[in-house]
């Protein structure tokens, strides 16, 4: 039974890394032209217009991205151009966070052999989603 419980955190988990992995990896492949204008540009705002812009193909507002720079911990940093892989995926992680929180059905809870997984999933917070037996 602790192997259903860690497949099925595996699986939580697999699910939110690839999303973390397509949208980073759509965002890194347009960075120069982030980097670009955070060149030309003196306050910053070119760029950070251009950086929120990267979101809304995911159906986003800009008012959803900057809230995912407020919960990155990052709307203070203009200096874009300096940001390395750290930032863009904290920034990521808290736009999947803002933009696609993310609610697991626990099927068949029902079942006597469910309890202690649903229990222990419940309590392992299984990788920060709601879970709902």
């Amino acid at each position: 039974e602790d192997a259903a419980s860690d497949a099925l955190a595996f699986e939580i988990s697999w699910v939110r890394e690839e999303l973390h992995r397509w949208i980073a990896g759509n965002v890194a492949s347009k960075w120069r032209s982030v980097v670009r204008l955070a060149r030309l540009d003196r306050d910053g705002m070119l760029a950070l217009d251009r950086l929120l812009d990267l979101f809304n193909g995911y159906r986003a507002s800009n008012a959803t991205a900057r809230r995912a720079l407020e919960v990155a911990g990052l709307e203070k940093e203009r200096n874009i151009s300096g940001w390395g892989k750290d930032q863009l995926h904290r920034l990521v992680a808290a736009f999947l966070e803002v933009r696609f929180p993310t609610v697991v059905a626990l099927n068949k809870c029902d079942r006597p052999s469910a309890k202690q997984r649903v229990t222990e999933l419940l309590a392992d917070g299984a990788a920060g989603d709601d879970l709902v037996p």
